[in-house]
């Protein structure tokens, strides 16, 4: 393979990771649209890689053009490593997500980079980009207008939220992108034919991302549901508080976890009051509370690498202008990777140089392809791991809708084995190691076989809730999936009850600005008290229950679950005042037309019986926001909190190790 045709087919391959990142999809992993996206632009990459190597194995000199981004996406890639390498914590995550997708954009800046430049290149790849813009505009209008009610689509294709982008916000951003494109095309364009085609596209663009957006207006069917930003900026000042922190930031995939420790208080006033954000609403306030000052500081030196670049060539103008408008859009959109598969390209075709230097000796030469080669090979590894797993995960999933047990088990089990160190895999075969463990246990009359599978499962349960806790110490999801499985297993495992209050309070501590976690944990040791026969005990845990109850009232004021739950500890320690007054403001918060209203007023007239006659004053006026649920984990209709569990027919069952 000669020289020419090696880069006429990574630009080629540049082309197509563009159009794959922006239409690829496909509902065969747990993620229909990251996934496959992700594994496209890695394999064609580490494929572009190979190509563009392959001339240096000829007897001629291997000609190579200088980057002026080789030295700043070096830096980028350095502190990458140097991020992944201090923050243990969600360290597997972070490797197959973001840095997969960082390091395999740098290498395609850098190959598209040491191409020779070409006027011709630069105008392909601004119609193709146009070209895909626009046909995502076509699709967006008939998605909004008509297809999401086709029968003859798949279910998750009938929905106007629905784009092979994976989210309408990058859909309407890569619009914005579009019509800045085309009409920046219409100032150097002759009126004929091909200004003509490009003005229709402007209208479109502008017809589809008028629609769009006016979607996603507040309130409206495609509302994102993103941080404010003064909440992302909050984050993101506590995340630089350490100097470890502010120099290499709290991990790539440790935003998640980190809001949690740090969640403004002023959001529980907010409908985001129980959401967990993945992200903050700035890619930019996402680079600087992730990877630090470093982290952004050498990703921001890529665009300004061209502060000064200009050139007389209308094509590289636009280039550069599109380049600039989509870092402006990091600025107070997040990142996707539609968006930074098009902000590296655009960095790597602006990259190349007039200057070229040849590698004449056959020693180098080789020593690069075996270099590319090792690195191709563990990539590919690397990587099949990742999609067995993922793909061994979805099978789970429909064996679980299947009612396939010995499938759920052995594919949930397969993906745990091929990433060990991947905290949600760890938590899912958790949760599957339970419910089986609980249908088996189902059965009236179990033989010492099953009693032996079960406790088999429970301990294997226990098992992989600890290692989520291990692998990520700071989640507070992985500390409550832990106490809810041991809240599971109390009156079936020893010492159950201890470990699961243990394991609530450490999710609390990590979690504290959390109301719906403080009902969850409260709800338990309403619970415990309920079962307990000791007196003493029973005061010391209604106190404890009483306690989250009401931080969860003082952390969101309108919080009527919160009253009703803090009415029902009252009640069970006989103080029936305090336990009417929560009932009557959980009321003030209640729909007037809602069954638990209704069953509220009902719930009062039963405790006014209790009270001294003075004591029973008027139920105040109704101010409708949010319906009740009871102390349990999941919401579930107005009721009195539901019992521990019973234990298993035959007796409890022993487990190997319950600490």
């Amino acid at each position: 393979m000669n020289t020419r045709i090696s880069h006429s087919l990574v630009f080629a391959l540049s082309l197509v990771i563009l159009i794959a990142v922006i239409f690829v999809f496909g509902p065969f992993t747990t993620n229909y649209f990251l996934f496959p996206k992700l594994i496209l632009l890695a394999a064609s990459v580490l494929l572009s890689l190979l190509i563009f190597f392959a001339p240096a194995l000829s007897a001629h000199p291997f000609p190579l053009v200088k980057s002026r981004l080789a030295f700043p996406l070096f830096l980028f890639n350095v502190v990458l490593v140097a991020n992944l390498v201090l923050n243990s914590e969600g360290r597997t995550e972070a490797i197959f997500g973001k840095i997969t997708m960082f390091v395999a954009l740098s290498i395609l800046a850098l190959l598209l980079s040491s191409l020779p430049r070409s006027t011709k290149t630069i105008s392909t790849l601004l119609t193709t980009l146009l070209a895909s813009t626009t046909i995502l505009a076509l699709h967006s209008l008939l998605q909004l207008t008509v297809l999401y009610s086709a029968t003859f689509l798949p279910t998750y294709m009938q929905t106007k939220s629905f784009t092979p982008t994976g989210s309408p916000l990058t859909t309407a951003a890569l619009l914005a992108l579009g019509l800045f494109l085309s009409l920046s095309l219409l100032r150097h364009l002759p009126h004929r034919v091909s200004y003509y085609l490009t003005l229709a596209t402007s209208f479109l663009h502008t017809v589809a991302l008028v629609a769009l957006v006016a979607m996603m207006l507040p309130g409206q069917a495609l509302a994102p549901i993103l941080l404010p930003y003064s909440a992302s900026w909050s984050v993101t000042l506590d995340a630089l508080k350490t100097l470890r922190s502010l120099t290499f930031g709290v991990g790539f995939a440790n935003f998640p976890t980190f809001f949690t420790q740090t969640k403004p208080l002023f959001l529980n006033t907010t409908s985001l009051w129980n959401t967990l954000p993945q992200t903050a609403t700035s890619e930019l306030l996402q680079f600087l509370a992730t990877t630090g000052i470093l982290g952004l500081a050498t990703f921001l030196l890529l665009p300004f690498s061209f502060l000064r670049y200009h050139s007389d060539s209308p094509t590289t103008t636009i280039l550069l202008r599109l380049m600039w408008a989509t870092l402006f859009l990091f600025i107070f959109l997040p990142g996707s990777l539609p968006l930074f598969t098009l902000f590296f390209i655009l960095l790597g075709l602006l990259g190349s140089t007039d200057q070229t230097w040849e590698i004449s000796s056959r020693p180098v030469r080789l020593t690069l392809v075996t270099l590319a080669l090792i690195f191709v090979g563990a990539s590919v590894y690397f990587l099949s791991l990742f999609v067995r797993a993922e793909l061994s995960l979805q099978k789970a999933q429909l064996a679980l809708q299947n009612n396939d047990a010995k499938t759920l088990y052995e594919q949930s089990l397969k993906a745990v084995t091929l990433l060990p160190t991947m905290t949600n895999y760890r938590l899912s075969y958790s949760r599957v190691n339970l419910s089986l463990a609980t249908a088996i246990s189902q059965n009236p009359s179990l033989s010492d076989e099953q009693k032996t599978q079960i406790s088999q499962l429970l301990s294997q349960a226990i098992r992989e809730a600890k290692a989520a806790t291990s692998l990520t110490p700071q989640s507070s999801l992985a500390w409550q999936n832990l106490g809810s499985l041991y809240r599971n297993l109390i009156n079936v495992a020893q010492g159950s009850d201890q470990f699961a209050v243990s394991a609530y309070a450490q999710a609390v501590s990590l979690d504290p600005a959390n109301p719906a976690l403080r009902i969850e944990f409260g709800g338990l040791l309403y619970q415990l008290a309920q079962l307990t026969t000791d007196n003493t005990q029973k005061i010391q845990l209604l106190n404890r229950a009483v306690q989250e109850f009401s931080t969860a009232i003082q952390l969101k004021k309108d919080y009527a679950n919160g009253y009703y739950n803090l009415a029902k500890a009252y009640e069970l320690a006989e103080n029936y005042q305090l336990a009417y007054n929560s009932l009557q403001t959980a009321l003030t918060y209640l729909d007037p037309a809602s069954a638990d209203y209704a069953q509220v007023t009902q719930e009062l007239e039963g405790l006014k019986a209790k009270l001294p006659v003075a004591s029973a004053s008027p139920t105040p006026s109704p101010s409708p926001t949010t319906t009740l649920a009871t102390p349990s984990p999941l919401p579930t209709p107005l009721a009195t909190p539901s019992p521990l569990p019973t234990p298993l027919p035959g007796g409890p069952i022993e487990l190997p190790t319950t600490n």
